[in-house]
């Protein structure tokens, strides 16, 4: 647990750190960088437990986001990433939502640290093929083929940083450094790194 919390803390402060007026003026040769109200983009992720009933293992993933900026002092954020590998035939995942509060932001606006506080819960997706059973009689059992899709209520706090960088008109780069405790992972740590595309553009 104190290892999960100091990972984070200095991650948060190696984000924070103070952005150099001329690294943010190369940054920046255009106009100042402007809030998009929608952005859609993905991302790829790594989840690593630390404390879980299972052994230790990294989990990859990826999936879409989608992000909306309700205010210069927040933004919602909802993203569903597919999981693996995992020992059972299927698709499993996890979803999330989570609300993102800038905390600092480089001159003229391309680069943006944010704290994020949200709720994760899992889902699954399989097929199960038909299946046939020889009776003693000489008499098959047939047993027809089908899908469940599954998803539990958000049972998993999250809480993290999250930093964007703008890097053309239409596109930023993304990051989440992120603490999950829950039944999604036990405790664990979640890392992604992403894109978003901003309707309107950034600039």
């Amino acid at each position: 647990m104190t290892r999960l919390w100091l990972t984070l803390a200095a991650a948060g402060i190696l984000a924070a750190s103070p952005v150099a007026p001329a690294e943010a003026t190369a940054s920046l040769d255009a106009d100042d960088v402007k809030m998009s109200r929608f952005e859609i983009g993905g991302s790829a992720s790594a989840i690593l437990p630390i404390v879980s009933e299972d052994v230790p293992t990294v989990v990859m993933g990826g999936g879409p986001r989608v992000t909306i900026n309700v205010a210069p002092w927040m933004g919602i954020e909802l993203l569903a990433e597919a999981l693996g590998p995992v020992e059972d035939q299927g698709t499993f995942g996890v979803y999330m939502t989570q609300v993102k509060v800038p905390v600092s932001r480089s001159a003229g606006g391309g680069r943006t640290l944010s704290l994020t506080v949200g709720a994760a819960g899992a889902a699954s997706y399989q097929v199960f093929p038909e299946t046939r059973r020889v009776r003693f009689d000489g008499s098959t059992v047939v047993h027809p083929g089908y899908r469940r899709f599954r998803a539990v209520a958000p049972n998993s706090l999250s809480v993290g940083m999250s930093g964007r960088h703008v890097l053309s008109r239409l596109a930023a780069g993304t990051w989440d450094l992120q603490g999950l405790i829950g039944a999604v992972g036990g405790i664990a740590v979640r890392a992604s790194v992403g894109v978003s595309f901003g309707i309107g553009g950034y600039r």
